[in-house]
């Protein structure tokens, strides 16, 4: 006995095959027309997708009846270094104007480098090298395209925070505080106390810091043995240079400088001597940290000290290449109290609320001795929290001679515009911006683009 499959009553076989055969053909028209709704019309569409970059940093896809017309255009550039001192640091950041770009390649020293593509109509990008090209494809205006600034900080940061440590005993721990939110700072030391291959913990040794440089940390002179009152030797200042220059000589990057000295006990009477040896070229190093002078305002063509509504006395102080600078001890509130001294919160929120309010940017120098690693970790982790990934990614923390580098750099190096050039290789002229008669209602719309 066969088993036949349940119908409807009435319906003959030729009647169910018409109704199956008519079923699927309306099932396919109907996704026919719900695709073509969705674009399922192949690779031949003319209709174009349309990729815009948003500043949230994700990505919104777009539609259009007519295809995308497009540009190619290649911007050409050499960053002359050759007035920069020899230095380790010599990155810049740059900004350059692209208008509506729908793709874009930096390639620096004929390599591809990253770059961010900013709601203005920039891109951004860091590089230490002197060949820069840009290819670009465009699809509007082209008025401005190409122009450059290098920005005030690396990477366009609101402010720069770096931390030294002195004095060679008590400071493994500061570097894991430091380390734990991805940043480092440099060792201030006195550089007789450097063992060739003593290795404990109590204290940081010629093993330990050749493990650190590759980790971009910093080496600074403190003199041979830390000298701070009269006479002041010149010879302390030499032989405690040429000490840490044999750690760094041995390490796995030689070629790293040794650019900063800190003065033992804060005191200014060294400056004479490393003012000369860095004019004269001695040795590499460019600065010396001591004195008060701090925070400073680094904005290039700042001569002026950032004063006081009330008191006129300096919130910010001109930065200059003359000038030592300044740096100040992580505190506590009091003996008693171990939370860190209120100043230096204070310190850290105006500097990031007046570069918010004017575009000015800051840079904040502090230190420490041995057994300092609650303080700082309070500290750092304020600023992580405040100002760093989870809050408004504005700081910019680094040790000095990197923040000194990339001031010296950005004053010294020569940005060449070498042409921008079409998909056929042939030079073309850019129209240049038509310039607003002043507005002073309006200068904070353009506030941001010349001081960023």
């Amino acid at each position: 006995m066969k088993i036949r499959p349940a119908y409807p009553s009435g319906v003959s076989r030729r009647n169910r095959l018409v109704l199956i055969i008519s079923c699927t053909i309306c099932l396919l028209l109907w996704l026919l027309f719900y695709g073509s709704l969705l674009g399922w019309n192949g690779y031949t569409s003319a209709q174009a997708i349309r990729i815009n970059e948003l500043s949230e940093g994700h990505e919104r896809f777009q539609r259009s009846s007519e295809p995308v017309v497009t540009e190619q255009y290649t911007l050409t550039y050499e960053i002359d270094r050759s007035q920069v001192p020899s230095l380790y640091h010599n990155d810049l950041t740059l900004k350059v104007q692209v208008n509506q770009v729908l793709a874009a390649q930096v390639i620096a020293d004929g390599l591809v480098i990253s770059h961010t593509h900013i709601p203005t109509g920039n891109i951004l990008f860091t590089t230490s090298a002197a060949d820069i090209k840009i290819a670009i494809e465009s699809s509007g205006d082209i008025t401005g395209l190409g122009q450059i600034t290098t920005t005030t900080l690396l990477n366009g940061k609101g402010f720069a925070w770096s931390h030294g440590m002195d004095d060679n005993v008590g400071l493994r721990k500061q570097v894991e505080v430091l380390e734990s939110y991805g940043w480092t700072g440099t060792f201030f030391l006195i550089a007789k106390d450097v063992d060739e291959t003593r290795d404990q913990d109590w204290i940081v040794d010629e093993p330990y810091l050749k493990g650190k440089l590759p980790l971009g940390w910093s080496l600074g002179n403190h003199t041979w043995d830390h000298t701070c009152f009269p006479p002041f030797d010149e010879q302390t200042v030499i032989d405690g240079y040429n000490r840490l220059r044999e750690v760094a000589d041995a390490s796995t990057v030689p070629d790293y400088r040794i650019i900063s000295f800190a003065s033992p006990c804060n005191v200014s009477a060294y400056d004479p001597f490393i003012r000369e040896h860095r004019d004269s070229g001695s040795s590499d190093v460019q600065f010396s940290e001591n004195g008060s002078l701090i925070p400073f305002v680094v904005d290039a063509g700042v001569a002026e000290n950032i004063l006081d509504e009330e008191t006129q006395l300096p919130n910010a102080y001109a930065f200059g290449f003359e000038l030592a600078v300044g740096r100040i001890a992580l505190g506590t509130v009091s003996e008693d109290d171990p939370t860190v001294d209120p100043t230096h919160i204070s310190a850290i929120d105006w500097m990031a609320t007046q570069h918010e309010e004017t575009g000015q940017h800051f840079w904040y120098n502090t230190l420490t001795h041995g057994d300092a690693e609650d303080l700082l970790d309070q500290f750092a982790g304020y600023i992580y929290d405040t100002y760093g990934a989870p809050g408004t990614n504005k700081a910019w923390v680094a040790p000095s001679d990197e923040i000194y580098s990339y001031l010296l750099t950005r004053e010294r190096a020569v940005i060449v515009e070498k042409g921008v050039f079409d998909a056929d290789g042939e030079s073309i002229v850019i129209p240049t911006p038509s310039v607003p008669e002043e507005d002073p209602s309006s200068f904070d719309l353009y506030l941001p683009l010349l001081t960023q």
